[in-house]
């Protein structure tokens, strides 16, 4: 698979095109914000994406909100040789004053590494820099830089010999109705909303 090394020339059209969205549950000086981030991001990170996804937070009422997301794969070092990581950085409504949430989002034929002290079974990722985040200074750019060192120290992912052909990942598993990506991110909101209810 051929990896982009070079900014997509389109994304300011892409980012223009996803940004006025009025499903976005952001306010217009927030969508401002998220544009210059995301631009730098993906400048910087040309295997990311943006795109879009719907976030469910109330389980009484099932309310739901459109979020904006990055998606693709980072690159880290291990052992003198280049990997790229899948990965997901979803931008809550409360960004950028709070953190993003991230999750690894491998193919069938990776498998996440138990007792990972950075990424859960299910795949949420918690490394320091999303816990010390602190507004207006932490960014996007040096946060996937950081996920790129500390995977290099720490690698996430290893080879399953073993993939399910049929693979149930993200938002396809349900459970009661529920993505596993969606039931992260409840739980992980519910931290995000009990933070901002103490800052």
């Amino acid at each position: 698979m051929d990896v982009p090394t070079q900014p997509n020339p389109e994304t300011p059209q892409i980012l223009s095109s996803i940004l006025p969205q009025s499903s976005l549950c952001y306010s217009e000086d927030t969508k401002c914000l998220i544009c210059d981030h995301l631009f730098s991001l993906l400048t910087n990170y040309p295997t990311l994406k943006p795109g879009t996804n719907t976030m469910i937070y109330k389980i009484s009422r099932r309310s739901a909100f459109d979020i904006v997301q990055a998606d693709g794969t980072i690159p880290m070092t291990y052992k003198a040789v280049t990997y790229h990581t899948p990965i997901v950085i979803l931008l809550l409504e409360s960004y950028p004053r709070h953190p993003p949430l991230v999750y690894l989002n491998p193919p069938p034929y990776l498998k996440i590494k138990h007792h990972h002290p950075y990424v859960s079974s299910s795949g949420l990722v918690t490394v320091p820099y999303l816990q010390n985040w602190i507004y207006p200074t932490s960014n996007l750019v040096d946060l996937a830089l950081d996920l790129s060192l500390t995977f290099g120290r720490e690698p996430p992912l290893f080879s399953n010999p073993n993939p399910n052909p049929n693979p149930t990942r993200g938002c396809i598993i349900m459970w009661r109705g529920w993505g596993r990506l969606e039931k992260d991110a409840l739980f992980g909101l519910r931290g995000v909303l009990k933070q901002m209810d103490h800052s």
